[in-house]
């Protein structure tokens, strides 16, 4: 964002009010933020370097959590094979097949010639690995 936009929005100037060329730039760029509103919520901080990051920490410390320590202890975890296998049942058998073009009853049926395999190779990427290139 240019600088002297972003100085006199912290100063509280209204430069919105007046054409020029940036003003475009700057909806959508707000617009793009916003998109997050899908989130829980949306803290937007007009300003620039020199003015927001003195009270970012102070205003994030307003905020309760909604997250408890039990619950973020549950949500990092690394997955398992049981919930793997618990997703792949609870898949319809013929509903939208992935990118191999296969359905859910192929990897049902024949999970004792491939399951092992697909088992781990999901578990890795579920787990932080890298996406194999062969996937798409």
């Amino acid at each position: 964002m240019n600088t002297r936009v972003s100085d006199a929005i912290s100063m509280g100037i209204r430069v919105m009010c007046y054409r020029f060329h940036s003003r475009d730039l700057i909806a959508d760029s707000i617009e793009t933020v916003i998109g997050a509103q899908h989130y829980d919520a949306n803290i937007s901080v007009p300003g620039c370097d020199k003015n927001v990051s003195t009270r970012t920490e102070e205003l994030l410390g307003h905020i309760d959590p909604r997250i408890t320590q039990p619950m973020n202890e549950l949500l990092c975890k690394e997955f398992t094979q049981k919930e793997v296998e618990e997703a792949l049942n609870n898949i319809g058998d013929l509903k939208a097949p992935g990118p191999d073009g296969m359905p859910s009853i192929f990897y049902k049926k024949f999970c004792g010639l491939v399951g092992e395999k697909v088992t781990h190779e999901v578990l890795n990427v579920l787990n932080g690995g890298p996406m194999p290139e062969n996937w798409h």
